[in-house]
């Protein structure tokens, strides 16, 4: 039987279940200070300059994306994304993934921006959604590795990413 999935903003109450998921989803040698507390997953909520989202099945968060509004450039920041383990491989991710776009959309910021670590997996899926490569910043996370910045136009029009 399917779980049904929904896509809704977080609040105050799902501030100890989204540092569960950050924990079990990433590796602090490799992310390091980027990794979010309960206390900064608490200070996005609620705020008109972020935005957290979660995916809730059967009463339970099972995943979130959190993303950062830059209203004066019209830019939304993808900051972080995470989906349980348990759940992986159920189309989650990606509801969040387009949850989040949306919410860029509403809050006039048609214009997102994204930094993944060098994955094959994650570059391509970023592509497969319309991202472009807008640079390469070396020695981004804290484990060293190159950080891949990717953009996209999400209200139409071309992707028309600079160098930044």
């Amino acid at each position: 039987m399917e779980t049904r999935v929904e896509i809704r903003p977080a609040t105050a109450r799902d501030v100890q279940a989204l540092a569960r998921i950050e924990q079990r989803c990433f590796d602090p040698g490799v992310y390091g200070h980027l990794l979010m507390s309960e206390s900064e997953f608490g200070r996005m909520i609620g705020r008109t300059r972020s935005m957290i989202i979660v995916a809730e099945a059967d009463g339970r968060v099972i995943g979130y994306a959190a993303l950062f509004f830059i209203r004066r450039k019209r830019l939304s920041w993808f900051f972080s994304h995470a989906v349980d383990p348990a759940f992986r491989g159920r189309g989650v991710g990606t509801s969040l993934f387009r949850g989040a776009e949306r919410q860029a959309v509403v809050n006039d910021c048609p214009c997102m921006v994204l930094e993944i670590r060098g994955k094959r997996e994650l570059f391509e899926r970023y592509t497969r959604y319309g991202y472009a490569v807008i640079r390469e910043i070396p020695r981004f996370y804290p484990d060293g590795s190159t950080a891949i910045r990717m953009g996209r136009r999400i209200n139409g029009g071309q992707t028309g990413w600079g160098q930044t």
